[in-house]
């Protein structure tokens, strides 16, 4: 597998040993299963890029989770002391109100200069949506924050890409161009058959 994510190497400058042993603090917050699944794998490979310079400590909260008060203040205390967050979403689908929510007061109330905000954006095999509601508003809420901005692209199977209901509903219900000639087609019968 190739690698996914690089980042350029920690500079090593005259550090205290107070300094040198500091962890580097990663919350993950994700939308499924699936894309936890894809976060790991971008976790795993900056250990091993980092390692064994780095102590990591890291947090995972499911989007879910967000939506309960207690766990939502939890996280975002978890994420104002990251060095890195990561939020890993369904790029044809805009964040949950209280995953903006927490994106905003976690951000806002860093703890820590050079921060980090990585978007990891699950679409189908091939397919990149033009305008991701989600990547305009984690790139934004970076910007805001003064923070760097990274985002990565993570291939999914074609029907995980899509999975909510409503995505589903509409697609269902959708009538393309081609679609929309073919209903409109009328077509002849022709007469005098056998039976005629």
């Amino acid at each position: 597998m190739s690698t996914l994510l690089l980042l350029p190497p920690i500079q090593k400058e005259e550090e205290s040993s107070t300094e040198a042993s500091a962890p580097l603090n990663i919350v993950v917050v994700f939308a499924d299963t699936l894309l936890a699944k894809k976060s790991t794998q971008i976790y795993n490979e900056l250990i091993e890029q980092f390692a064994p310079d780095c102590v990591f400590n890291a947090s995972w909260w499911k989007f879910d989770r967000l939506f309960q008060q207690e766990l939502f203040a939890a996280a975002t205390h978890a994420a104002a002391e990251a060095d890195i967050v990561m939020v890993a979403t369904h790029a044809d689908e805009d964040l949950p109100e209280a995953v903006k929510g927490w994106i905003d007061m976690a951000l806002r109330k860093a703890a820590k200069p050079d921060r980090l905000l990585i978007a990891l954006l699950g679409a189908g095999t091939g397919w990149r949506p033009v305008n991701s509601a989600a990547e305009q508003y984690l790139r934004t809420a970076a910007q805001d924050a003064g923070m760097e901005y990274l985002h990565h692209w993570i291939a999914l199977p074609l029907q995980m890409s899509n999975g909510s209901l409503k995505n589903i509903t509409n697609r269902a219900s959708a009538i393309t161009p081609l679609l929309a000639e073919i209903l409109s087609h009328t077509v002849a019968v022709p007469h005098g058959g056998i039976n005629d």
